[in-house]
């Protein structure tokens, strides 16, 4: 992926996620996930198809998703997206973070236990709620609190010297297996 093309992918992605939790029509995210996988591919800037008035004609991209990418592209925001946000608690988003915790679940764990954020879906899961739900049971909410536990070590600040000797063993045990 060109990495000038990130934002746009970022972008379309979370339209589909906060679709998704709110119980859109479930062909919309497709759509959004769809356009996002064609950004992504693109062997050049997005921006170059917005300027010469191409967009439109990428696969899986309409007329109203191109209009929203050029948008993003010309402005650097999107007020679709910025209205979804604001239609959502911010912690939702955050949960989608979580390992094996997609827009489905986050959208029924809101709607039936309103979970909002990573503190509060612990506390449900240590006190056994989530498990009440329907599709969900006691493995849900192990795997659940690993994800949390996974989540929150892994966002934690290291050193430089730090990371930069645990890089050097990953690439010490990862040479065996390079092609090169």
């Amino acid at each position: 992926m060109d990495p000038a093309n990130e934002p746009v992918v970022d972008m379309l992605n979370q339209i589909a996620d906060i679709l998704e939790i709110t119980g859109s029509d479930r062909f919309r995210p497709i759509a959004y996930r769809r356009a996002a996988r064609t950004v992504e591919a693109l062997p050049k800037p997005v921006s170059e198809y917005v300027s010469d008035g191409t967009v439109s004609q990428l696969s899986g991209v309409g007329e109203a998703i191109a209009a929203k990418i050029t948008e993003f592209v010309k402005n650097g925001r999107l007020e679709y997206l910025e209205n979804l946000r604001r239609g959502i608690p911010p912690g939702l988003l955050e949960l989608l973070k979580l390992q094996d915790v997609g827009p489905k679940t986050v959208g029924k764990l809101f709607a039936e236990l309103k979970i909002t954020s990573i503190d509060e879906l612990q506390k449900a899961c240590i006190e056994h709620r989530i498990r009440g739900l329907k599709g969900f049971g006691e493995k849900t909410e192990e795997k659940i609190l690993q994800s949390i536990a996974f989540y929150r070590s892994s966002s934690a600040r290291y050193l430089l010297s730090d990371a930069d000797a645990i890089s050097e063993k990953l690439v010490s045990y990862l040479k065996p297996f390079s092609s090169k």
